[in-house]
């Protein structure tokens, strides 16, 4: 799976289940590794998309509305 679309599905996830999923939960869901995760979890902080945690990250919430 590509970069940009296991991202993508992270955010579904994050979405749809309102609030922290774990790294493994991640890896069992996507069939992909945890460096991978980690990966693309620490792009998505430095886009400003989620906040990582130890273990996991949860999505950060935009206040324009």
């Amino acid at each position: 799976m590509l970069n940009k679309i296991r991202e993508q599905e992270i955010l579904n996830i994050l979405r749809v289940q309102g609030g922290f999923v774990t790294t493994k939960s991640l890896c069992e869901q996507l069939y992909a590794s945890e460096s991978s995760i980690r990966r693309d979890l620490k792009s998505l902080e430095l886009k400003g998309l989620v906040r990582r945690a130890y273990g996991g990250a949860e999505p950060i919430e935009s206040n324009q509305n």
